[in-house]
Order: C-alpha cells, then structure tokens, then sequence
C-alpha cells in the first residue's frame, strides 16, 4: 500500500515528456522543473523518488515545505485523516481505501478541515511538531517517495544525471493565514502577546537546532526584526507573517541547501 498518487501522476508525465519533448524541439536531457509552494514542495518529492530518477536534470523551488516526514501508518492515524474519512462517509466501511475512491473529487473539498487542506501550515506549528502541520502534502511511502529531503545524501540510489538545484523563497509565503484565521493588531503589544503565546507553543512542541537564529524569546524576534510601534494591523500581519515564512520556509530551506552543498 502506498499513497502519493498525485506524485504518481506527476512522474508518469515526466516520462511521457521524456519521451515526447523532441516531437517539439526540446531536448530530454535538459528538463528544469519550477514550482512555487506546494508545487516547490512537489519537486522536493521528486528529488527523493526512485521511479522520478533520470526524468529532470533541474529544480527551481519556490518556498517549499520541506518539513513532512511522516509514514504511512502515521498519516493514517493522524487527526485530519480520520475526520476526513468520516466527512466523506467511509468510516464505517470495511474497505476505507475503496470507499474513498469512490467518493466525488469536490466532496474532498467541500467537506475538508481547514488543518486538513494544510491550513495549519501557514501559522507556527501549533500540535505535534512541524512535520504534522502540512496537511496531506507528502508522506513517505517506502514506494514513490523514499525519505524526506533533508535525508538527500542518505538515498538508497544514485541520480542517473546530476541536477542543479535552485532555491529560493518568498518573504510573505504565509500571508494567506490572515485570510483563514481572523486576528488584529491594534498595536505593538497586543502583537507581542500574540506572538508569545504562540511562540510558547512552538517551542513546547518543536526543537529543531536549525530554527534557532529566529529567536528564543518575543523580545528578541522583535528587536532581530525590527518591529516598532506602529499602530498599524496590516504592518503587523505582514511583520508576522515573515517570521512564519521563514520559520515554515527560509530557514529549512537554508539548511537543505547546506545539505545539498
């Protein structure tokens, strides 16, 4: 059993590229793949897969998320896979599997949570740690995917062709949270406080050595920052958002590329 079908549907058409790109002057052995967010994260999927090896020779990666590591038999388990299941109508089904596929694509999206669609993801890790934050991104599957990115140089085989790997990220990747979770700030200290009682959380669930130059305290992320009282909720949002961006994105990203280097 394994999952990542849409991983699935994006290798089978890297081989039908392969083998059509010359019908169109294009050459096989020069494919770049580019992708912005979940699609940054696609690609990081594909550099961990065995069946997409030989396909592409460059990635160009958006602000990935690069923190899922999670089995199977975890996702199974987790919180919005059974409530998801349950949505749907297939939890009291003797075969869950066939009963999901059987279900109309829109009922997965008008009968999603909001953590489930990967909601969860643009604010700090809030539950069981990063890796269980991202919705149903990627899991590994033993199959498709072998190992989570940050295990790169661990991989049981070897590239066909070496690939250029080009990352990069934006600075406002988790602004969309003020659109799923309605917060104000009406200055520097109701920021502060929200920011705390987060942080708190966060460091509760989350111990990630490659996070620290974010900060350890509310005081000191404001002052690395540059946050100043400015009585302005959207300054705060975008301030905040940042932080996220790069707790979520820059800072996993930073420590990819060193692995990769």
């Amino acid at each position: 059993r394994f999952g990542n079908y849409g991983h699935a549907d994006q290798i089978a058409a890297l081989r039908w590229i392969q083998q059509n790109i010359h019908h169109f002057g294009g050459d096989p052995k020069r494919v770049t793949l580019v992708g912005e967010s979940a699609g940054g994260t696609s690609l990081l999927a594909l550099l961990v897969s065995p069946l997409a090896n030989g396909t592409f020779h460059s990635t160009v990666h958006l602000s990935p998320a690069l923190q899922w590591t999670i089995t199977n038999t975890q996702a199974s388990q987790m919180v919005e896979t059974t409530s998801l299941v349950s949505a749907v109508g297939c939890d009291g089904d003797k075969n869950v599997s066939k009963c999901l596929r059987t279900v109309p694509a829109e009922n997965f999206i008008t009968k999603n949570s909001l953590s489930g669609r990967g909601g969860g993801y643009f604010d700090f890790p809030m539950q069981q740690g990063l890796s269980h934050d991202n919705g149903y991104l990627t899991v590994i599957d033993g199959v498709i995917i072998e190992k989570a990115p940050i295990n790169y140089n661990t991989l049981s085989f070897e590239p066909k062709n070496p690939i250029n790997v080009f990352l990069s990220n934006t600075a406002q990747e988790c602004a969309s949270i003020f659109k799923l979770k309605k917060t104000n700030f009406s200055n520097l200290d109701a920021f502060k406080s929200h920011l705390s009682n987060n942080l708190k959380v966060f460091e509760n669930n989350t111990k990630v050595s490659h996070f620290d130059n974010v900060g350890t305290t509310t005081d000191e992320i404001v002052a690395q920052y540059g946050i100043v009282d400015m009585q302005e909720d959207n300054y705060y949002k975008m301030m905040y958002s940042t932080i996220v961006s790069d707790i979520r994105s820059t800072c996993p990203s930073n420590h990819l590329a060193e692995v990769l280097t």
